[in-house]
């Protein structure tokens, strides 16, 4: 299976393959632009924030990382989870993010 999310306003997506790398695309379906590899296990969620400028995922490895569009970087990466995280959250505003796991917990 995969994951993915998408932004319209910038015709951009990101595609998860259950492996441990995020690729960003563009909406046309054209070859990948960016790949983001870090996480240690297979990437379950990704989410784009509002302003185009990070996405975030949350992985198997318990973490979730804010990654920077542009130069690839991962900016972040949240600790906190004691099993592996299944989906992750950003706010319209982009001052928050949630993210939920295999520990039952919800995170902020």
């Amino acid at each position: 299976g995969s994951v993915s999310g998408s932004k319209a306003e910038d015709c951009m997506s990101v595609r998860v393959c259950w492996i441990p790398v995020a690729q960003v695309l563009d909406s046309a379906g054209h070859p990948c632009l960016f790949v983001f590899g870090g996480h240690e296990g297979r990437v379950n969620s990704v989410r784009l924030d509002a302003s185009g400028e990070h996405v975030y995922s949350s992985g198997q490895d318990s973490t979730v990382r804010k990654w920077q569009i542009q130069s690839g970087e991962c900016a972040l990466v949240m600790r906190g989870h004691e099993d592996m995280v299944r989906c992750v959250a950003v706010t319209v505003d982009g001052l928050a993010v949630f993210s939920g796991g295999d520990d039952f917990i919800i995170r902020k």
